[in-house]
Order: C-alpha cells, then structure tokens, then sequence
C-alpha cells in the first residue's frame, strides 16, 4: 500500500513540473584516508601501465594498510572505490 502511495505521490509532483533530482557523481567527504587513496591510485596508474587493475587496487590497498593499520578493511576498500569514482568523473 505504501508503495502505489509514494508512486502516486510522485506521479502527481510530475504534473505539477517536479522532476527526482540527478546526481552526477558520488559525494564523497575529504577524509585523509580519500586523499591518500586517490594519491596511491593515480601512483598505481602511473606505475603499472600494463597490469591489471586487480593488481593495482591490490597494490593501493596494501598501502593504504600500512598507512592506516586501525582502520576497518572494507573503509579502506571503499576509499579506493570512491577514489576510482571520482578519477572517472574528473
């Protein structure tokens, strides 16, 4: 039920010139762990042109490891993502 209300809710916003805002690109905080992952990864381009880009993320990943021991794993994966992210989108 509540979901033929929230479409009918958002029929009637497009009636009326309303349309779902786009994003173009993911909005990601400036964290130190970001900048260093965009930094390793623009490295890892640089450094091995002709590997494959499961070897240059792994190779960024364990570098950002030795940076930041502490942090959960899946940040630092996530840091990578989003550091490719916004390398595609600039």
């Amino acid at each position: 039920m509540t979901t033929w209300l929230v479409r009918f809710g958002l029929w009637l916003a497009s009636l009326g010139g309303w349309a779902p805002p786009i994003c173009e690109r993911a909005h990601a905080p400036a964290t130190p762990m970001l900048i260093s992952a965009r930094i390793w990864t623009a490295w890892a381009e640089e450094t091995f042109p002709d590997t494959s880009g499961e070897h240059k993320r792994h190779q960024v990943y364990a570098r950002l490891l030795r940076i930041y021991p502490d942090a959960p794993r899946r940040d630092v994966a996530l840091a990578i993502e989003l550091a490719l992210q916004l390398r595609s989108v600039a």
